[in-house]
């Protein structure tokens, strides 16, 4: 009887939610309910990378997990302390305490890890965005990008062909060759177009918002910091502040605790810390074989949930997880060592490729320039031909990209760093400017000459 009362009520409840949706459906398309166009809310403001982290610390579930999970180990350790048993019958419940703060400390680590790996999720898909919508630009950018240089040559080709001026030789072809180029970049513009598309749908899920957030990036290049990380100082900063190294050393103090846990009675089974929680969920530190950086996985901490055997034989066995312990510490201590290098290694690689492909396309703008003005004196039979106008203009284009794709991989490798630091080494992509002559794709013009 009960249950079709409640039944009843829910069916009255769903009717009466119904109701103002039903009259909202009937009254559309009636002229004098469509809203105003000019009280329309006004487009979303561009959001900068740092606006995006702080939305990314309040609404990231993985962070509201590690938070939930402190709050576990404060309420398994309030548990633990308000605890009336007399010693006799639980001679290591002063230990179990112990490990129950020490459990707090490894929950606090946990959140200040699943911060820094969410704040380098959101630099990640901020700069993957900023990077294909620069990719974007710079094809076709009316003034400079590179359909109309690819443009001004195929109206060039298409005039020779059409008056039969063979330059040297100047065939139907040639036209073909240039809009094999067109269609080539026109595969470049869908490829940069679904690449942003997926950067923010990655940089929605870092900031733990909803497929419908509606992200507007400011119209900027790709910025280009001026930093200077000392390795050493990173690895020092990463040492100290990871939360796995935290994690790591606090693991081996509780394995330590559970000899003297295991020494303080003489029964032939002992539970450890390790029946009340799941020490094996997660390695310490977890492994990446793959993406930006790379480090081996490790084998994760071991304690069985029972020590079984004389007293002795159970403290000898927690000595013997104590060494592995201690072990495990060591180990992570060098994965994030070797991880600060990797990704050190990577910017300056990254770093230095950049500035040289830099050079390089200036020089070949400048010498694809000159062949140019040379090919149009019309001089009959004369260096150079269309073939060599050709080569330049696709040489130097093809240098331009490789810039940039270098010069966007050296960030992805600063904002690892960011991570691998547990945020110790800060960048402010936000502040930095756009690197020299970014925004005019004309050697000339970024030296400030026509």
């Amino acid at each position: 009887m009960r249950r079709c009362l409640f039944q009843r009520s829910i069916r009255r409840g769903a009717l009466a939610s119904l109701l103002p949706l039903l009259l909202c459906l009937a009254s559309r398309g009636r002229a004098d309910t469509l809203p105003d166009p000019a009280s329309a809310p006004p487009a979303n403001p561009p959001l900068t990378l740092q606006a995006c982290r702080q939305i990314a610390l309040g609404n990231q579930p993985t962070i509201a997990a590690t938070r939930a999970s402190l709050q576990a180990s404060l309420d398994r350790q309030a548990a633990l302390q308000n605890l009336r048993v007399p010693s006799c019958l639980a001679r290591d419940l002063p230990i179990r305490q112990k490990q129950s703060a020490l459990g707090v400390t490894i929950a606090q680590a946990g959140i200040g890890q699943a911060e820094a790996e969410t704040l380098h999720g959101v630099s990640v898909g901020y700069l993957g965005a900023l990077y294909a919508a620069q990719q974007i630009r710079l094809t076709d950018d009316p003034e400079s990008g590179i359909r109309r240089r690819l443009k001004d040559l195929q109206t060039l080709v298409n005039d020779l062909v059409s008056r039969k001026q063979r330059r040297d030789v100047t065939l139907p072809e040639h036209r073909e060759l240039v809009m094999s180029f067109l269609h080539t970049l026109d595969g470049r513009v869908q490829e940069a177009q679904q690449g942003k598309l997926r950067a923010l749908a990655a940089l929605r899920e870092a900031m733990g918002v909803g497929p419908d957030f509606v992200i507007v990036l400011p119209d900027r290049d790709l910025p280009c910091p001026r930093v200077k990380p000392q390795l050493n100082e990173l690895i020092a900063l990463a040492l100290a502040r990871r939360g796995e190294m935290i994690q790591s050393a606090a693991f081996a103090e509780v394995v330590c605790l559970e000899m003297d846990a295991q020494a303080s009675s003489h029964r032939p089974t002992m539970r450890t810390f390790a029946s009340g929680s799941d020490i094996h969920a997660k390695p310490i530190p977890s492994g990446d074989l793959g993406g930006v950086s790379f480090r081996p996985a490790i084998v994760g901490p071991d304690m069985p949930a029972n020590l079984t055997g004389s007293r002795a034989a159970r403290v000898q066995q927690a000595h013997d997880y104590h060494e592995r312990a201690q072990a495990l510490t060591a180990k992570t201590r060098n994965l994030i060592a070797l991880e600060v290098e990797d990704l050190y290694r990577r910017w300056v690689d990254k770093t230095e490729k950049a500035i040289n492909l830099e050079k390089a396309y200036r020089e070949a703008w400048t010498f694809s320039e000159k062949i140019k003005v040379s090919f149009n004196k019309e001089e009959r039979g004369s260096y150079p031909n269309v073939d060599e106008v050709l080569n330049a203009g696709l040489i130097t284009t093809r240098l331009q990209l490789e810039w940039k794709e270098a010069h966007y991989q050296a960030l992805l490798a600063l904002a690892a760093l960011e991570r691998a630091t547990g945020e110790g080494f800060v960048v402010d992509f936000d502040a930095a400017p756009a690197c020299e002559g970014e925004g005019k794709d004309s050697p000339h013009n970024a030296n400030g000459k026509d």
